[in-house]
């Protein structure tokens, strides 16, 4: 695997995945030109938490680098990172053959039998790339093969004879011709890997690097591929809602990578303490509901319980839309009843209040808020923007801070009296619990007078919805 620190947040649902469905113990070489004391360090704890999987990191010699660090990247726009594949026979120099992987993959099944795939005097072995799909679909012809275009690959995933590839000095020659052709080519290293290993790789199965359009396009089921490739620029930690539009097909297997990622996370210990979420979901409208899950869905603090509160029962869109997920996030329940009912069933050390018909418009929200509730405080809220539905406008409030600041006694007591709704309250339980036991509900202007300490993020973390055309919800 080519790695650099960008990677780095991307590499535990790989690891996890690979650690989690393999047969047999794997080494993981993490090939690199650089990486910070902080990553490396991030690589060895992630190590310690692997079963059956070894992360080793493999500096590249200077000496290998010069083959690629005078390739002109402009046409490509990416990082010269990519073209570390071309230079892996001369890193890993005490190996004949490997499996390399891309970091934007799950590992879904044992990969045993790929590596025991015969190459049958091949230097590699890969699977057909997306565009070879799409070239046959409306019967064009590819850019760099034009009708032979049915043998162009994706470099995500290749089965290399290291042996061979030095036997024949492939590096070399390989990087030569990414120097001559960097004005020309588009996808990179991808483009000449390609043109070098034309008529000299071997065709494998799809399962072992299976991209989302096929995914859309196919009626394999996931739980029949091996490696799930998220190639492209849609990727999993993005909002399928407001950051890209994803086929719906495809969103099974974009969970899965988030499945695969939470997982790690808390394998990890990264986020010990529990945040309940509590959604109030009887006026969300369809729609809605998703924009405001796709929120805490990508969140960078995972460690989410999701309860829903309804008190006229779900509507059926919604009850699917949660059905769909829910294999894939068990920490989500419906409670039908109240706030304070919910407050009572909830397992987090903190709860978050919010309504299904908002949204999340920073992913580090969450951590933002538990971050400033460490420090002592019991009730912490930030700043918003407000969308107006029916004339689609943002307002956004000017000049925030960004800074995190305690309450004087004066804007405590004036929180109390102006905050009218629990949405954007991040709460510690022991608060919460204890207005539900004095009172039998909860409020707003309950928790702030009952808190002894209370904070606000001057960020705009949230945008709460208004002008919305209500409906009945259907049981």
């Amino acid at each position: 695997m080519g790695f650099d620190d960008g990677l780095i947040l991307h590499l535990e649902a790989l690891v996890h995945s690979l650690d989690k469905n393999t047969d047999t113990p794997i080494d993981l070489y993490i090939i690199y030109a650089s990486l910070t004391a902080e990553s490396i360090s991030r690589v060895k704890f992630i190590n310690d938490k692997l079963e059956a999987v070894t992360l080793i990191l493999r500096p590249i010699p200077k000496e290998s680098r010069q083959f690629i660090e005078n390739i002109n990247m402009d046409k490509a726009r990416l990082p010269i990172g990519t073209y570390f594949r071309i230079i892996v026979p001369e890193v890993l120099t005490d190996l004949e053959r490997v499996i390399y992987l891309d970091t934007d993959m799950v590992v879904n099944a044992s990969l045993t039998p790929l590596w025991q795939t015969p190459l049958e005097g091949n230097f590699i072995g890969a699977c057909e790339d997306r565009l070879v799909f799409y070239h046959r679909r409306v019967n064009a012809e590819s850019v760099l093969f034009g009708k032979q275009g049915e043998r162009y690959f994706n470099a995500g995933m290749m089965l290399m004879d290291l042996k061979l590839m030095r036997q024949y000095s492939t590096s070399f020659y390989s990087a030569q011709l990414a120097l001559d052709t960097a004005d020309v080519i588009k996808y990179a290293d991808q483009d000449v890997q390609n043109l070098y290993f034309y008529g000299a790789n071997k065709q494998i199965d799809l399962t072992y690097n299976y991209g989302l359009e096929y995914v859309q396009y196919t009626d394999r089921p996931l739980s029949e591929v091996a490696i799930i490739h998220y190639y492209g620029w849609k990727k999993p930690w993005m909002n399928m809602v407001t950051e890209t539009f994803m086929h719906p097909s495809r969103r099974p297997a974009m969970h899965l990578y988030r499945q695969y990622h939470n997982e790690m996370k808390a394998i990890l210990g990264d986020n010990p303490d529990v945040i309940s979420v509590i959604l109030a979901a009887d006026q969300a409208q369809s729609g809605e509901f998703e924009r405001c899950f796709e929120g805490f869905l990508t969140q960078t603090y995972t460690n989410l319980e999701l309860l829903i509160v309804t008190a006229k029962g779900l509507t059926s869109d919604l009850q699917t839309y949660l059905k769909t997920i829910k294999p894939y996030y068990p920490n989500i329940k419906v409670v039908t009843g109240t706030m304070a009912q919910a407050v009572k069933q909830s397992q987090g050390s903190y709860l978050y209040f919010f309504n299904l018909d908002d949204l999340l418009s920073e992913k580090t929200a969450l951590a933002q808020l538990v971050a400033a509730c460490q420090q002592g405080v019991q009730v912490v809220y930030s700043g918003y923007q407000r969308l107006d539905l029916q004339k689609k406008v943002i307002y956004w409030q000017k000049h925030r801070s960004n800074e995190v600041r305690a309450l004087s006694l004066a804007e405590h007591q004036k929180a109390a009296t102006e905050l009218t709704s629990l949405a954007g309250l991040l709460v510690t339980k022991d608060v919460a619990a204890e207005i539900v036991r004095q009172s039998g509900g909860i409020t707003s202007a309950g928790l702030l007078k009952a808190a002894t300490k209370a904070a606000f993020v001057d960020r705009d973390l949230w945008i709460q919805s208004f002008n919305k055309v209500r409906r009945e919800t259907n049981a």
